[in-house]
């Protein structure tokens, strides 16, 4: 049976609050089959539990943990689930932004930093969806010494951008 969430590093209070809430936790991850996309090459989507788009307050709004957090169980899930690569978007830096807290930059340097930490045994890539946010992801990549991520533009749906099986999707 395949491993369809993860919870690694996340708060074992947190986990038991979010249940009462019926919300996946912060930094949680769960996986599921891609539907339309699987043709395409995408099997499969990991859903990253960031944060809420709907509600605020300290157990609904994102921050830099439950991003990396996000990342992390996603990535292991992908290896869990035999996926030997992995697409993550940039997570955060839309709507969320403001409610972490942090620059472009910063969030650009900690999603590729977990991404390096995670990415034994599997191909990494951050896709970057526009010319600044490709340009910021490449500056983050460049501070790495032997950085292991790949980072491309394009969108995170085609697959013929970064040629993963697995997609990340903040959920």
């Amino acid at each position: 049976i395949e491993q369809r969430l993860s919870f690694q590093g996340v708060d074992q209070e947190d986990i038991k609050k979010a249940k009462t809430m019926k919300l996946a936790p912060k930094g949680s991850a769960s996986i599921t089959a891609s539907w339309n996309l699987s043709p395409s090459g995408i099997k499969a989507i990991l859903h990253a539990a960031t944060g809420s788009m709907t509600k605020s307050g300290k157990d609904y709004d994102p921050d830099l943990k439950s991003i990396e957090l996000s990342i992390k169980n996603s990535i292991l899930l992908a290896k869990t689930n035999q996926h030997s690569s992995i697409a993550v978007p940039f997570i955060g830096s839309g709507i969320f932004l403001s409610r972490i807290g942090v620059t472009k930059e910063e969030l650009a340097s900690a999603i590729i930093k977990t991404m390096n930490e995670e990415a034994k045994g599997i191909k990494v890539v951050f896709v970057a969806y526009g010319d600044e946010d490709f340009k910021l992801a490449k500056a983050a990549n460049s501070k790495i010494k032997d950085s292991k991520v790949s980072v491309v533009k394009g969108s995170i749906t085609d697959y013929n951008a970064h040629k993963s099986s697995a997609i990340v999707n903040a959920a």
